[in-house]
């Protein structure tokens, strides 16, 4: 898991250094919402003989895909998976999910744990300017909803860092990434922006 969290701080690292990303979506409640975090990439960093080859790539899009999730019998469940080529005058969509995940019982998320953030409104820098929806999953299971506005959610996101910088997970994550960035950048800044540390603190809504 360290290992997994380091590439994905240094791939925010490059997203932010260059365009704004593509988001992966979920489908909930009729709407195709954009999601703040790559539910995938630990996933692929994981298993990396299962991530589809592609040539085509794009600095919008540096994962090389987009997925798309919805909730099926109250767990995460990837309902589409595509790679885009840019090489045509129009984008051209190329559904890869069925050699990904040939096995339909493998497209539902039981390893993943944490929080799907879902801004609601204008970004502006790294908050939306309107609200936020959080999804609590464990082990793929949908657990409970929040909405937050704003301010509520800038408290609970740094209530949930503070809490994080108790644990060892954040030390060796601080060092680690420290070595890694070599003073470029601040390593509090950079596992603060991801949400990835919310899978290494209890969740609560209080």
């Amino acid at each position: 898991m360290k290992h997994i969290m380091i590439l994905v701080l240094l791939f925010c690292i490059n997203s932010l250094l260059a365009s704004e990303q593509i988001p992966d979506l979920l489908l909930y409640d009729g709407k195709e919402l954009t999601l703040d975090i790559y539910p995938l990439e630990s996933y692929f960093e994981k298993y990396p003989e299962k991530k589809s080859n592609h040539n085509i790539m794009s600095t919008a899009l540096r994962r090389g895909y987009i997925a798309t999730f919805e909730f099926k019998d109250n767990f995460l469940t990837l309902n589409k998976l595509i790679i885009p080529d840019w090489s045509q005058k129009e984008r051209i969509e190329r559904s890869v999910i069925d050699t990904v995940f040939p096995d339909v019982k493998d497209r539902q998320l039981r390893w993943y744990n944490g929080l799907l953030v879902i801004p609601i409104g204008e970004k502006n820098i790294s908050f939306a300017d309107e609200s936020y929806f959080l999804f609590h999953i464990v082990e793929g299971k949908l657990m409970a909803i929040k909405k937050y506005n704003l301010n509520e959610y800038k408290k609970f996101k740094r209530r949930m860092f503070e809490r994080y910088t108790k644990t060892e997970d954040y030390k060796k994550q601080y060092n680690t990434l420290n070595k890694k960035i070599k003073n470029q950048f601040n390593p509090d800044d950079l596992l603060y922006s991801t949400g990835d540390f919310y899978q290494h603190v209890k969740i609560d809504f209080n």
